[in-house]
């Protein structure tokens, strides 16, 4: 499933994964989130992330039964990350999703179990002919809170200090090298720019020239931005921004914008951390196929 996924073919994963999951077994506050200091996409062309950048200490991955780490996420509280919302279709129940804690997959690592979580109205009621706004993102709460090492990072709430051409770094495990399925099992980082910063009113779009960019076993992945010396999350992977582009990762991908979801956010981490949170039911997914 290490892929960055187009439109059809995230729609077609939800209703697979939802067929699957039908087969098992039933087995902080708003100021927390807000001042904390494809199913997937490899980074093309990228290099390693260190383990001493402060990229490394906000960004996770998403680990589900039988897929492995499927996802990338970002840590934007003690116990909450951001991820996209077709990253929790993978399983009916989301404490069979594990939120893993370290940049090596191949090293030590750390896991904790999601609890539950969050998307957009948007997000299930997704239809194949919608081409923006998807609302494609979600909160997840996971149980105790982040290994110690571990740090959320800032949400950036103003729209409009994102212009285009503006330097991003987008984060992620996944794919390195589409022709060879190269997957190196760490923490991917390079280098973009933001081509459209207004490509929808809760979007934004990144190119992927100069043989860099977002890839299969990146979905939810973050991308980062430097606004007077302070790193702040600007958006999550959603999708690639065309049909071919699903296939060669080389043409553009397309990112749910913190600033536009960020009244989402705010109140899908007051309700996770509240006494109404009902751990474990299981998150609404798009119904309609491509």
């Amino acid at each position: 499933m290490k892929q960055l996924l187009s439109h059809s073919a995230i729609l077609l994963s939800i209703a697979v994964a939802a067929l699957l999951a039908s087969g098992c077994s039933k087995s902080n506050s708003q100021d927390a989130l807000t001042t904390a200091s494809s199913f997937d996409s490899g980074i093309i062309g990228g290099e390693e992330v260190a383990v001493s950048e402060d990229i490394a200490k906000s960004t996770v991955g998403l680990e589900a039964p039988g897929y492995g780490v499927y996802c990338t996420g970002v840590l934007v509280a003690k116990n909450l990350v951001a991820t996209a919302g077709h990253c929790t279709g993978v399983t009916m129940f989301p404490n069979r999703i594990t939120v893993v804690f370290g940049s090596d997959l191949t090293g030590k690592v750390i896991r904790k179990r999601v609890q539950g979580g969050k998307v957009t109205d948007a997000w299930p009621n997704l239809t194949a002919d919608k081409s923006r706004n998807w609302g494609d993102i979600a909160l997840l709460r996971f149980e105790d809170q982040a290994p110690e090492g571990f740090a959320p990072v800032r949400l950036l709430g103003d729209a409009t200090q994102l212009k285009d051409g503006m330097d991003a770094t987008i984060v992620g495990y996944g794919l390195t090298d589409m022709e060879t399925q190269a997957d190196p099992g760490k923490l991917m980082k390079a280098n973009v720019k933001i081509e459209n910063a207004k490509y929808s009113e809760t979007e934004i779009s990144f190119g992927q020239k100069d043989g860099k960019g977002a890839c299969h076993g990146d979905s939810g992945g973050p991308a980062y931005t430097t606004i007077n010396g302070k790193l702040f999350l600007i958006g999550v992977t959603s999708r690639s921004l065309t049909e071919a582009g699903g296939m060669t990762c080389m043409e553009g991908s397309i990112y749910t914008s913190i600033p536009g979801e960020i009244e989402f956010l705010r109140k899908a981490a007051v309700y996770l951390n509240s006494k109404d949170f009902v751990p474990n039911q299981p998150i609404p997914q798009p119904q309609e196929e491509p």
